[in-house]
Formats: C-alpha cells, sequence, structure tokens
C-alpha cells in the first residue's frame, strides 16, 4: 500500500512551470525587511502564507542564510527557504519515508518545479550565482566590509525572497487544491 498521507494530498501537480504569484505579496510585505537574512524571510512569508507555524524550522533556516552561513557558495537562503517550506508542508514522517521510499521523489519533484523556476531567473541557484545576476559582483558576507557594501545593496534580494516564496506558494497551493 503506498501511503500518500501528507504529501500536500494525491494530486500529482504535473505543471511544468511556475510562475510569480501576486496573492504572495501580501504575506511578503508582513516579512521583506524584518529578518537579516533570505532562508528566514522567504520561509516566513511561505509559512504564513500556508498557515504554519514551526519556530524550530524557522530557527533552523537561518543558518541557510547568505548561502549557507554568509559563504555563498551554497544555494541561495531564498530558495533553501522555499525548499524548506515545501518539504515540510508535504508531511512526510521518517516511517512515511520508510515504507514508500517514492515519496522522496514526489518531494524532490515539486521542489525542482520552484528551483528550475528560480535557476532560469536567477542564472544559478547558488547565492553568488543571485549576487552576480543582480548586482554584477559578489560579496563576502562573513567580512564586516563585505556585510556593509551587501547591506547597501540588498534591496534586490527582498525581490528574490518574494519570488521564490511565490513559486512555493503556488506550487503548494496546486498540490492542495488538485
Amino acid at each position: 500500500m503506498i501511503i500518500l498521507r501528507g504529501l500536500f494530498r494525491k494530486n500529482q501537480c504535473t505543471r511544468s512551470g511556475v510562475t510569480v504569484n501576486s496573492d504572495s505579496l501580501s504575506y511578503s510585505e508582513k516579512h521583506i525587511g524584518n529578518y537579516p537574512g533570505c532562508a528566514e524571510t522567504t520561509f516566513a512569508i511561505v509559512a504564513d502564507a500556508m498557515g504554519l507555524q514551526n519556530a524550530d524550522v524557522f530557527s533552523a533556516v537561518i543558518a541557510l542564510s547568505g548561502g549557507i552561513a554568509g559563504l555563498g557558495t551554497g544555494s541561495c537562503g531564498a530558495i533553501a527557504g522555499a525548499a524548506t517550506a515545501i518539504g515540510l508542508m508535504a508531511k512526510v514522517s521518517p516511517d512515511d519515508l520508510k515504507c514508500n521510499p517514492k515519496l522522496q521523489d514526489e518531494i524532490f519533484r515539486r521542489t525542482a518545479l520552484v528551483a528550475e523556476a528560480f535557476e532560469n531567473k536567477y542564472g544559478g541557484l547558488s547565492c553568488l550565482d543571485v549576487q552576480t545576476k543582480l548586482y554584477g559582483r559578489s560579496f563576502d558576507l562573513r567580512t564586516t566590509e563585505g556585510r556593509r557594501e551587501f547591506d547597501n545593496n540588498e534591496k534586490k534580494c527582498a525581490e528574490v525572497c518574494n519570488n521564490a516564496a511565490s513559486w512555493a506558494i503556488e506550487v503548494i497551493r496546486e498540490c492542495h487544491t488538485g
């Protein structure tokens, strides 16, 4: 027997792409600028839109901001926060995954829809890719000087958070309602 508990619902969410959802703008207005990092901002937008309340996960995603702890070489925190929210909304338990490892494939597929839209818009998934696309250069977020330079330019990253959250919300909602 295939366990489909969680995983949004049984819908397979077969869309080939996602678009920015204007509904998420009201959620993003509450969160953009309230937190210092892209991962927690994006996660907070999606969590608010989906009615999630999970302080432990919010705390965990903080370390993912800035391409993993400001290193830049890891995934942009916005896509990491969006992926975290998609996985959390799937509500797959360890027992579910043990009984049906294919549940991971479905979460991967759904997350890939958002990752592909992100990559198409920003030229890559890493924080450095996004910074280079937006600012024509990257910043060392681990140094005082690099952080100060970035802070003077970070408004464009609010759009990145909003887009990643919008795409995640669209995928989640489509899976819930379709």
